[in-house]
């Protein structure tokens, strides 16, 4: 599935830049991971509490970076 996830990405119009982080192979995504990208984000975000959490604390020290984020909680 992901050749098809990296296809549409790419094809989006604005595109849409993907990053992929694989676990197996040792890449994590950290929040500071997003300071590449400038000091203006809209940051929409779905996943588990622990990492919403991380985001939001960053973002809290960020000028500029508007966090979105689902409300629910999985069990």
């Amino acid at each position: 599935m992901l050749p098809r996830i990296q296809a549409l990405a790419a094809s989006a119009q604005p595109p849409v830049e993907l990053i992929v982080h694989d676990a197996e192979k040792n890449q994590y995504f950290r929040p500071q991971d997003l300071l590449r990208h400038g000091k203006a984000l809209d940051i929409w975000l779905c996943g588990p509490a622990g990492l919403g959490q991380a985001v939001r604390e960053q973002a809290q020290r960020e000028a500029g970076w508007h966090l979105h984020q689902e409300a629910f909680q999985l069990r």
